[in-house]
């Protein structure tokens, strides 16, 4: 285990917290082709959850972890349960078991992607939300169309203090494979949008298109869309007395093993920043543990005209002058023996 993968203050905070309290279990929804907590291929969802090897990993940051079935009603354990791109749709029997899930308030963590828009609106139309049909393109010179770069909105950044970082840093979330969502109000559900697409270069395509091999260029003839479309959706309503909280982004790849692996010069990629927050947004901001500080009231150091004479004189004569005779005294001295 490398330096960057040691326990730091967070993870050890977060093993005492596990010695002394109940801590959340966030369960991943499996059965339908959805991420694979234990496996290491590119799809899958692995280093985020359940590796033990690294070091963010919720595992690490003080969760316990489970895969769960909708074979029978969840456990009364699961406080938060992941949904990510289904690839067959849920039974009646399935949902219904789901919509209890729902309906006692539990939080959620849906992710959708192009071609699953079908099999995944059914979950969350009854917040008002729906992932849009086709899917959201950004062309850029050296990175293929269907790289989205998501920034910050200035809602976001207001709601959740690591978005207003990435913003700060200039950054973004890389979302390989992205659709764009619909919201619309609805009584008692406060809707905040977190992440959206840039304002200019990106629209939303109807057809589908090989990125790999085709040129890709806006034609509004065959149904694409230009504009600025919201990727992550923060949701809240009150439930059974407790606040229900609901996250919805429109891509599922952002998380996954191989975006964890793959590095881009071209992009200030913060997804793991990302990852952190919603964690600790749907965990009430229980885990992961916060270990920020207050930021440092001297940050700056001024120094007059006259002082900076004699601190030029100190480092430039002074100091020197020191090092030069403690040189020539060593030197003496070993001499003499």
């Amino acid at each position: 285990m490398g330096w960057k993968d040691s326990p730091g203050e967070a993870e050890i905070s977060a093993a005492f917290k596990r010695l002394v309290s109940e801590v959340p279990t966030i369960g991943f929804l499996a059965g339908h082709g959805e991420r694979n907590i234990y496996r290491e291929g590119d799809r899958e969802y692995k280093r985020i959850s359940s590796d033990k090897n690294t070091r963010s990993s919720m595992i690490n940051q003080g969760f316990n972890i489970e895969e769960v079935y909708l074979h029978s009603a969840l456990p009364d354990s699961i406080d938060i349960l992941v949904i990510s791109e289904l690839r067959a749709p849920l039974s009646a029997g399935e949902m219904s078991y789901l919509q209890e899930f729902i309906n006692r308030g539990g939080n959620l963590f849906v992710l959708g992607g192009p071609g699953r828009q079908e099999l995944m609106n059914p979950i969350i139309e009854q917040f008002g939300v729906r992932f849009m049909p086709g899917q959201l393109v950004q062309p850029t010179p050296l990175l293929q169309a269907d790289l989205i770069q998501a920034i910050p909105t200035d809602e976001g950044a207001a709601y959740w203090s690591n978005l207003d970082f990435i913003r700060k840093n200039e950054g973004c979330v890389a979302m390989p494979g992205c659709v764009g969502l619909e919201y619309t109000p609805t009584d008692g559900i406060t809707v905040v949008p977190l992440l959206s697409t840039d304002t200019t270069g990106c629209w939303n395509r109807i057809v589908a298109t090989d990125f790999v091999r085709d040129s890709v260029r806006y034609m509004p003839e065959t149904g694409d869309q230009a504009g600025i479309f919201t990727t992550t959706l923060a949701l809240t309503r009150n439930v059974n007395d407790l606040e229900q909280r609901v996250l919805i982004v429109g891509n599922t790849d952002f998380l996954s093993n191989g975006e964890f692996a793959t590095g881009r010069r071209e992009v200030r990629n913060f997804n793991g920043i990302l990852k952190h927050a919603a964690f600790y947004w749907l965990s009430h901001e229980e885990l992961p543990v916060n270990t920020e500080g207050d930021a440092p009231i001297d940050r700056k150091l001024y120094v007059s005209e006259a002082a900076m004479e004699i601190w030029s004189i100190v480092f430039m004569v002074v100091i020197p002058v020191i090092l030069a005779l403690a040189g020539i005294i060593i030197w003496v001295r070993r001499r003499g023996r």
